[in-house]
Protein backbone atom coordinates (compact mmCIF):
# COMPACT_ATOMS: atom_id res chain seq x y z
CA UNK A 1 0.00 0.00 0.00
CA UNK A 2 1.50 3.35 -0.67
CA UNK A 3 1.48 6.87 1.11
CA UNK A 4 -1.70 8.93 1.31
CA UNK A 5 -1.65 12.76 2.03
CA UNK A 6 -4.29 15.25 2.29
CA UNK A 7 -3.30 18.77 0.60
CA UNK A 8 -4.09 22.02 2.53
CA UNK A 9 -4.04 25.48 0.75
CA UNK A 10 -4.36 28.96 0.57
CA UNK A 11 -3.77 32.71 -1.51
CA UNK A 12 -4.56 35.77 -0.43
CA UNK A 13 -3.61 39.43 -2.29
CA UNK A 14 -1.95 40.44 1.10
CA UNK A 15 -2.54 44.31 2.65
CA UNK A 16 -0.56 46.48 0.01
CA UNK A 17 -1.22 45.17 -3.79
CA UNK A 18 -3.57 46.05 -6.04
CA UNK A 19 -3.98 42.06 -7.19
CA UNK A 20 -3.27 38.97 -6.66
CA UNK A 21 -0.51 37.59 -8.73
CA UNK A 22 -0.14 34.18 -7.06
CA UNK A 23 -2.02 31.17 -8.71
CA UNK A 24 -1.75 27.57 -6.94
CA UNK A 25 -2.93 24.60 -8.45
CA UNK A 26 -3.30 21.09 -6.58
CA UNK A 27 -4.64 17.59 -8.15
CA UNK A 28 -5.36 14.34 -6.73
CA UNK A 29 -5.75 10.77 -7.78
CA UNK A 30 -5.45 7.16 -8.12
CA UNK A 31 -3.53 4.72 -9.71
CA UNK A 32 -4.17 0.75 -8.76
CA UNK A 33 -3.81 1.15 -5.29
CA UNK A 34 -0.93 4.81 -4.81
CA UNK A 35 -1.91 8.04 -3.96
CA UNK A 36 -0.79 10.46 -6.87
CA UNK A 37 -0.44 14.21 -6.53
CA UNK A 38 0.64 17.58 -8.46
CA UNK A 39 1.15 20.81 -6.35
CA UNK A 40 1.97 23.91 -8.18
CA UNK A 41 2.80 27.19 -6.68
CA UNK A 42 3.72 30.36 -9.36
CA UNK A 43 4.03 33.80 -8.30
CA UNK A 44 3.45 36.25 -11.17
CA UNK A 45 5.42 39.22 -11.91
CA UNK A 46 4.92 41.89 -14.65
CA UNK A 47 2.36 44.97 -14.33
CA UNK A 48 -1.02 44.74 -12.70
CA UNK A 49 -2.44 42.04 -14.73
CA UNK A 50 0.14 40.79 -16.73
CA UNK A 51 1.95 39.15 -13.90
CA UNK A 52 -1.75 37.05 -13.27
CA UNK A 53 -1.87 35.77 -16.86
CA UNK A 54 1.68 34.60 -16.37
CA UNK A 55 1.11 32.68 -13.25
CA UNK A 56 -2.04 31.67 -14.35
CA UNK A 57 -1.06 29.93 -17.72
CA UNK A 58 1.45 28.05 -15.40
CA UNK A 59 -1.42 26.59 -13.88
CA UNK A 60 -3.73 26.33 -16.89
CA UNK A 61 -0.52 24.41 -18.36
CA UNK A 62 -0.29 21.87 -15.78
CA UNK A 63 -4.48 21.05 -15.59
CA UNK A 64 -3.91 20.27 -19.00
CA UNK A 65 -0.61 18.32 -18.33
CA UNK A 66 -2.11 16.13 -15.79
CA UNK A 67 -5.71 15.37 -17.32
CA UNK A 68 -4.08 14.45 -21.24
CA UNK A 69 -0.18 13.59 -20.81
CA UNK A 70 0.55 12.40 -17.32
CA UNK A 71 -1.83 8.99 -17.79
CA UNK A 72 0.07 7.79 -20.30
CA UNK A 73 3.47 8.54 -18.27
CA UNK A 74 2.15 6.77 -15.08
CA UNK A 75 1.64 3.68 -17.85
CA UNK A 76 5.34 3.91 -18.86
CA UNK A 77 7.79 0.78 -18.10
CA UNK A 78 10.34 3.87 -16.93
CA UNK A 79 7.67 6.49 -15.35
CA UNK A 80 9.93 8.70 -13.33
CA UNK A 81 11.83 9.43 -16.78
CA UNK A 82 8.47 10.27 -18.34
CA UNK A 83 7.01 12.14 -16.06
CA UNK A 84 10.29 14.49 -15.69
CA UNK A 85 10.38 14.82 -19.63
CA UNK A 86 6.69 15.41 -20.03
CA UNK A 87 6.78 17.97 -17.49
CA UNK A 88 10.23 19.71 -18.53
CA UNK A 89 8.52 19.53 -22.00
CA UNK A 90 5.36 21.41 -20.59
CA UNK A 91 7.44 24.29 -18.26
CA UNK A 92 8.92 24.64 -22.33
CA UNK A 93 5.07 25.18 -23.89
CA UNK A 94 4.23 26.98 -20.99
CA UNK A 95 7.71 29.77 -21.47
CA UNK A 96 6.84 29.66 -25.10
CA UNK A 97 3.27 30.88 -24.44
CA UNK A 98 4.41 33.96 -21.71
CA UNK A 99 7.34 35.05 -24.06
CA UNK A 100 5.21 34.85 -27.08
CA UNK A 101 2.56 36.95 -25.28
CA UNK A 102 5.12 39.27 -23.83
CA UNK A 103 6.19 40.28 -26.96
CA UNK A 104 3.50 40.56 -28.31
CA UNK A 105 2.38 43.33 -25.41
CA UNK A 106 5.71 44.71 -25.18
CA UNK A 107 5.58 44.37 -21.62
CA UNK A 108 8.13 42.39 -19.46
CA UNK A 109 6.15 39.58 -17.65
CA UNK A 110 7.39 36.44 -16.03
CA UNK A 111 6.53 33.53 -12.93
CA UNK A 112 8.35 31.46 -10.63
CA UNK A 113 7.36 27.77 -10.48
CA UNK A 114 7.65 25.94 -7.31
CA UNK A 115 6.13 22.22 -8.13
CA UNK A 116 5.84 18.95 -6.66
CA UNK A 117 4.42 15.03 -8.39
CA UNK A 118 3.92 13.06 -5.86
CA UNK A 119 4.10 8.79 -6.55
CA UNK A 120 3.86 5.89 -3.76
CA UNK A 121 6.90 6.66 -1.96
CA UNK A 122 8.23 9.87 -3.82
CA UNK A 123 8.45 12.84 -5.30
CA UNK A 124 9.48 14.79 -8.32
CA UNK A 125 10.16 18.72 -7.70
CA UNK A 126 10.61 21.12 -10.59
CA UNK A 127 11.88 24.85 -9.47
CA UNK A 128 12.26 27.73 -11.48
CA UNK A 129 12.55 31.33 -8.97
CA UNK A 130 12.29 31.88 -5.42
CA UNK A 131 8.78 30.36 -4.73
CA UNK A 132 10.16 27.64 -2.17
CA UNK A 133 9.84 23.50 -0.79
CA UNK A 134 10.35 23.03 2.62
CA UNK A 135 9.98 19.65 4.40
CA UNK A 136 7.87 19.91 7.78
CA UNK A 137 9.38 17.84 10.56
CA UNK A 138 9.28 18.67 14.58
CA UNK A 139 8.38 22.26 14.63
CA UNK A 140 10.51 23.34 11.61
CA UNK A 141 10.87 24.00 8.50
CA UNK A 142 13.55 22.21 6.20
CA UNK A 143 14.24 24.25 2.45
CA UNK A 144 15.31 21.66 0.25
CA UNK A 145 14.76 23.83 -3.20
CA UNK A 146 17.25 26.88 -4.28
CA UNK A 147 15.95 29.93 -5.28
CA UNK A 148 17.05 31.62 -8.15
CA UNK A 149 18.44 35.20 -7.35
CA UNK A 150 20.63 37.59 -6.67
CA UNK A 151 20.76 37.05 -3.00
CA UNK A 152 21.42 33.64 -3.40
CA UNK A 153 23.96 33.83 -5.44
CA UNK A 154 26.14 35.84 -2.67
CA UNK A 155 25.20 33.27 -0.13
CA UNK A 156 26.77 30.84 -2.26
CA UNK A 157 30.09 32.93 -1.59
CA UNK A 158 29.54 33.15 1.73
CA UNK A 159 27.63 36.12 2.70
CA UNK A 160 25.68 36.24 5.90
CA UNK A 161 21.83 37.28 5.70
CA UNK A 162 23.16 40.64 7.79
CA UNK A 163 25.86 41.22 5.09
CA UNK A 164 23.17 40.84 2.87
CA UNK A 165 21.38 43.59 4.82
CA UNK A 166 23.69 45.74 5.32
CA UNK A 167 24.62 45.72 1.74
CA UNK A 168 21.17 46.59 0.37
CA UNK A 169 21.26 43.32 -1.87
CA UNK A 170 17.57 42.98 -2.54
CA UNK A 171 15.43 39.98 -1.70
CA UNK A 172 13.12 40.10 -4.78
CA UNK A 173 15.86 40.30 -7.72
CA UNK A 174 15.58 36.83 -9.62
CA UNK A 175 18.34 35.40 -11.84
CA UNK A 176 15.51 32.76 -13.58
CA UNK A 177 11.93 33.19 -14.11
CA UNK A 178 9.41 31.59 -16.66
CA UNK A 179 9.52 34.20 -19.20
CA UNK A 180 12.26 35.72 -18.71
CA UNK A 181 14.26 33.66 -21.71
CA UNK A 182 13.57 31.19 -23.92
CA UNK A 183 16.48 29.26 -23.12
CA UNK A 184 15.27 28.26 -19.35
CA UNK A 185 15.74 24.83 -17.32
CA UNK A 186 14.02 24.39 -13.83
CA UNK A 187 15.66 22.66 -10.90
CA UNK A 188 15.20 18.91 -10.30
CA UNK A 189 15.15 16.52 -7.84
CA UNK A 190 13.87 13.32 -6.64
CA UNK A 191 13.20 12.83 -2.80
CA UNK A 192 11.81 10.71 -0.75
CA UNK A 193 8.08 11.33 0.89
CA UNK A 194 9.13 10.87 4.85
CA UNK A 195 8.11 14.20 6.07
CA UNK A 196 5.21 16.64 4.96
CA UNK A 197 6.08 19.44 2.48
CA UNK A 198 5.43 22.66 2.36
CA UNK A 199 5.25 24.71 -1.29
CA UNK A 200 4.96 28.59 -0.85
CA UNK A 201 5.88 31.93 -2.50
CA UNK A 202 7.77 34.66 -0.86
CA UNK A 203 5.01 36.32 0.20
CA UNK A 204 4.59 33.49 2.86
CA UNK A 205 8.05 32.92 4.17
CA UNK A 206 9.20 36.68 4.13
CA UNK A 207 6.03 37.76 6.33
CA UNK A 208 5.54 34.88 9.18
CA UNK A 209 8.42 33.38 11.51
CA UNK A 210 8.98 29.82 9.98
CA UNK A 211 8.43 27.95 13.63
CA UNK A 212 5.31 29.46 14.06
CA UNK A 213 4.46 28.57 10.48
CA UNK A 214 5.56 24.65 11.03
CA UNK A 215 3.34 24.58 14.11
CA UNK A 216 0.32 25.79 12.33
CA UNK A 217 0.55 23.61 9.24
CA UNK A 218 1.46 20.55 11.81
CA UNK A 219 -1.63 21.04 13.95
CA UNK A 220 -3.73 21.21 10.69
CA UNK A 221 -6.59 18.40 10.19
CA UNK A 222 -9.63 17.81 8.13
CA UNK A 223 -11.97 19.41 11.09
CA UNK A 224 -9.18 22.03 12.06
CA UNK A 225 -8.19 23.55 8.92
CA UNK A 226 -10.25 26.60 8.88
CA UNK A 227 -8.91 27.30 12.43
CA UNK A 228 -5.09 27.33 11.37
CA UNK A 229 -5.42 28.77 8.04
CA UNK A 230 -6.40 31.86 9.83
CA UNK A 231 -3.88 32.03 12.42
CA UNK A 232 -1.45 31.48 9.54
CA UNK A 233 -3.33 35.04 7.70
CA UNK A 234 -3.12 36.72 11.26
CA UNK A 235 0.39 36.40 11.86
CA UNK A 236 0.88 37.48 7.95
CA UNK A 237 -1.16 39.57 8.04
CA UNK A 238 0.20 40.76 11.88
CA UNK A 239 3.80 41.33 10.12
CA UNK A 240 2.47 43.39 7.41
CA UNK A 241 1.66 41.29 4.55
CA UNK A 242 3.54 43.39 1.67
CA UNK A 243 3.24 40.83 -0.86
CA UNK A 244 0.55 38.16 -2.03
CA UNK A 245 1.30 34.82 -0.45
CA UNK A 246 -0.12 31.33 -1.33
CA UNK A 247 0.76 28.25 0.02
CA UNK A 248 -0.08 24.42 -0.77
CA UNK A 249 0.79 22.12 2.08
CA UNK A 250 1.20 18.02 1.83
CA UNK A 251 0.13 16.20 4.80
CA UNK A 252 1.02 12.76 4.86
CA UNK A 253 -1.84 10.22 6.64
CA UNK A 254 -0.60 7.96 9.18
Amino acid sequence: MGISFWFFADSDIGAKRKNNQDSILFLSGQESDRQLGLAVVADGMGGLADGEMASQMVIAGFEQWWYQQMPDCISENMPWKAISDSIDHCIWQINEQICDYSEQKGAAMGTTLTLAFLLDKQVLIKNIGDSRGYFVREHELSQFTRDDSYQQQFRDVGYSEQDLQEQGIAQNILTKCLGGTRNITADSQMLWLHHDILLCSDGVYQYIAPEHLADFLQAMTLDSENQYRKKIKTEIYHNGAGDNWSYIYIKKME
